[in-house]
């Protein structure tokens, strides 16, 4: 069937004889997973934002030698690409970059060094070509720019993996060039894992080394963050409704095993199956499909023996929700789990069942073992005082659309794993497929006690509302979005105030007088209460959201 799928440089996809333009179909401005590495894309995963930043204050600081490693695909050419976007906008940082640094003989490097050089200032190496005398001209170069003109040159050099011991041996003698205060030249070397086995020859070489950073996979949650952070700079409005479920997420981390390149192509191949096959939503069986035809080669042992991991953690997913073909959840499944725990005696969260209260350690009515189904949903967690009343349930909340069971959950419970979403299943039943629920549908919310570790230091909170119904608290989420005012629900219950949904900026501080301070930055009509709060309500309050979770580039120490 040759005539019915083909590429081609207008991005089209011709089926059946008609041809869908691909960023028509997907409302989108350009190809959201191409594999070059475009720095618009480049998504700040913690440790790919922890390595820039540790590259930036090393060069400002003019350390020196600087070399980044990692596996083949975790991201080290775009983070080069990112690192020299971002010294261009500094007039006193040059950077000189070298793709490939494989070089017959240590001479030709040296000259290749020179050339860089002398291109920049618009003048050609003149003179004799010996190691010598091209060093020599390096030298008066770096002594012009970093001494007479006070500027840095870096010099970056891409599949640091090629470098020959000899040529290393060069660079070792170019970090000579010094000041008594820095370094004039500085290099940044991104390789694959095997130069570590080249510089632990080279202990000279390896001593001089100033920062040396590791790049590792991605985990579950960056590699979800990654491909909704390329959708969204790729759409037309910032805005792209899901494509992917919750089961192809899973089915995407244990296929590629976090490695961003991976992850890039996998992507690609699914939304262009997707399109072929005429579907608006990609599942696990889509994504495996498309793996097991795109993904060439062996793959690594590290991400061989996660993949296995990743798949037992599945397993017992499945065998704990209960086998659904494709992994969609339907009615007669549900029914079939729901008899199977009444004839054991068990006790299942039935839709619309009032929110009643229930005491650890009792039972809520003859012959139920509601201790056992508690603990076998997650209801006791670490630090729920024993003997304590609580709410079965939160509440409830309606699906608006674009919503699902993964945004509901971030934003109540501030997390979504394997066992929150087992909870909520538990708890409604009735959600025949949880891939594909309708807008208006209404979500009962089971009360999950978090684990709560505090920092151990005080902390204080910007309070910004409170209600006792889950879908006002819901609205004020939906109403105040990440880009202007980042703000987070905490659900609570004590004896003394009862159920609770306090709303909460994500930053919180370390000393009262920044918290106090945010509040008069934020006090204003929709937030005219707003005021600070340091703690609940001590070890009578059951929290079902961790008020102590860090948010990327959120919480912050502040020394007043």
């Amino acid at each position: 069937m040759p005539d019915q799928v083909r590429h081609d440089t207008s991005e089209t996809i011709a089926v059946a004889g008609g041809t869908m333009d691909y960023f028509e179909i997907l409302n989108l401005n350009k190809e959201p997973f191409s594999n070059s590495p475009d720095p618009d894309f480049f998504f700040q995963s913690a440790q790919h934002r922890d390595c820039l930043q540790k590259l930036e204050i090393s060069i400002r600081l003019r350390r020196g030698l600087n070399v980044v490693v990692g596996e083949v695909g975790t991201g080290k050419t775009t983070l080069c690409r990112q690192l020299i976007r971002k010294f261009s906008e500094d007039p006193k940082i040059e950077t000189y970059l070298m793709l490939d640094p494989h070089f017959p003989n240590p001479d030709d490097f040296l000259s290749a060094i020179d050339r860089m050089f002398h291109e920049r200032s618009g003048a050609s190496p003149s003179g004799p070509q010996y190691a010598s005398h091209v060093k020599e001209r390096i030298k008066q170069v770096l002594f012009q720019k970093g001494v007479d003109e006070g500027k840095t040159p870096v010099l970056i050099i891409d599949e640091g993996q090629k470098i020959s011991a000899a040529c290393l041996e060069m660079l070792r003698e170019l970090l000579n060039y010094e000041t008594n205060d820095h370094k004039l030249l500085q290099i940044i070397i991104f390789a694959q894992k095997e130069f570590e086995d080249v510089i632990a020859n080279h202990e000279n070489f390896t001593d001089r080394i100033s920062l040396y950073h590791c790049l590792g996979p991605l985990d579950f949650r960056d590699t979800w963050r990654m491909i909704a952070f390329r959708l969204r700079q790729a759409g037309r409005d910032k805005t792209v409704r899901p494509v992917f479920s919750v089961w192809a997420f899973f089915a995407i981390y244990i296929s590629t095993g976090g490695y961003p390149r991976k992850i890039i192509n996998l992507c690609h191949q699914s939304l262009l199956a997707m399109i072929v096959q005429n579907r608006t939503k990609a599942g696990w069986f889509l994504i495996r499909s498309c793996a097991g035809r795109t993904m060439i080669g062996r793959p690594y042992a590290r991400r061989r023996s996660l993949a296995l991991g990743l798949a037992g953690l599945l397993v017992f997913s499945v065998a704990l929700f209960g086998y659904a073909k494709g992994f969609h959840f339907r009615k007669g499944d549900v029914l079939e789990k729901q008899q199977e725990v009444r004839q054991k005696g068990e006790t299942i969260i039935q839709a619309g069942v009032p929110a009643g209260t229930v005491k650890i350690g009792e039972t809520a009515g003859a012959g139920d073992k509601t201790q056992a189904v508690q603990k076998k949903s997650g209801l006791i967690d670490k630090g729920v005082p024993e003997g304590n009343d609580f709410p079965r349930l939160l509440g409830q909340v309606a699906i608006r659309k674009g919503e699902s069971l993964g945004v509901i959950a971030w934003s109540v419970y501030g997390r979504f794993d394997p066992a929150i979403l087992k909870s909520i299943l538990d708890a409604n039943p009735h959600i025949a497929n949880p891939d594909n629920i309708d807008s208006g549908k209404v979500i009962n919310l089971p009360a999950v006690p978090a684990a709560v570790r505090n920092t151990g230091m005080p902390c204080w909170w910007v309070k910004l509302g409170e209600t006792d119904n889950p879908e006002d608290a819901m609205e004020m989420i939906r109403s105040h979005p990440d880009e202007n005012l980042p703000v987070r629900m905490i659900p609570y219950y004590s004896k003394a105030s009862g159920l609770k949904f306090e709303i909460v900026a994500k930053e919180y501080f370390f000393d009262q007088d920044s918290a106090e301070k945010r509040v008069r930055e934020i006090r204003t009509e929709d937030f005219p209460h707003a005021g600070i709060r340091s703690g609940w309500e001590g070890e009578t309050c059951i929290l079902f959201a961790n008020p102590y979770l860090v948010y990327k580039n959120s919480a912050r120490m502040n020394n007043g």
